[in-house]
């Protein structure tokens, strides 16, 4: 009966079997094929997701096995599966109470995750009924809004020095999307003449201090630079930037993190 449209008729007739001459009155029809559902809770830590919510879905009559899956909508990609043991809802059956599970629809599960491997992405939960017991077959999906992978990434400029027609500069990044960005650059920018003036791939620096202040940050713990680039005179009085930057491409551009530190004017004496 799942997708068939059902309709009540009343009849009057003047025949026993409720033929002969009769009046009818048709109701309007019923298809059972409903599908309501709701994400109640998302809840991302370093190295779990949480999910709950619900699907009440009249094909779950013959679509029995439930499955959860978390789909990156950043990617196009799917993440993961498991199937679940449908939860009680009776608030549901409340508001659906002929939907065929309504009272039954429940989920509530948890997948290991990777944070920092996803920063930034745009994760989504799918909630599926399916006849096959892999989730493939036929199959009957919700498909919830997304929910933004969180991601930080913060900076600190510790020193520039200006000596001898050079200027030396240190610091830190810390950034989760580091973890798919492998490529540190540090990059010397003209703000008076919006200029890059040169850039340096570094390899990055032990920084407990960092790793203690944003514990949950990916890279905290070796997240420190230092760089050194030479100045011509013609930059005198100009303000600087640095910027730190981490990339998945070796030459700093493709898909990057940067951090701009504030800028900094140059002495008059560079020598």
């Amino acid at each position: 009966m799942i997708g068939d449209n059902i309709q009540v008729i009343s009849r009057y007739s003047n025949a026993a079997n409720g033929e002969g001459n009769y009046v009818d009155y048709w109701f309007a029809p019923k298809t059972f094929n409903a599908n309501q559902s709701y994400l109640d809770q998302v809840t991302i830590s370093d190295n779990q997701v949480h999910v709950s919510g619900w699907q009440a879905a009249d094909a779950s009559v013959k679509q029995q096995n439930h499955f959860v899956i978390l789909y990156d909508a950043t990617t196009h990609r799917e993440i993961a599966r498991k199937q679940v043991s449908n939860v009680s809802r009776p608030d549901v059956q409340r508001s659906y109470p002929n939907i065929a599970n309504a009272g039954k629809s429940g989920f509530d599960v948890t997948f290991d995750f990777n944070r920092a491997a996803y920063a930034g992405h745009q994760l989504q939960v799918i909630s599926r009924y399916s006849d096959a017991n892999n989730g493939e077959g036929n199959r009957t999906d919700a498909w919830f809004a997304p929910t933004t992978v969180p991601s930080s990434n913060q900076g600190f400029l510790d020193s520039f020095v200006v000596k001898n027609g050079e200027v030396t500069v240190t610091g830190w990044q810390a950034a989760d999307q580091s973890y798919n960005q492998k490529n540190h650059f540090v990059i010397l920018y003209d703000a008076t003449t919006h200029r890059e003036i040169g850039r340096q791939q570094v390899t990055n620096l032990d920084r407990p201090d960092v790793q203690k202040a944003y514990p949950s940050i990916y890279n905290s713990a070796k997240s420190g630079f230092k760089a050194a680039f030479k100045l011509d005179s013609s930059l005198i009085e100009h303000e600087i930037q640095v910027v730190s930057r981490y990339s998945d491409v070796n030459n700093g551009e493709g898909n990057r993190t940067d951090f701009w530190f504030d800028a900094i004017k140059l002495p008059q004496n560079l020598y």
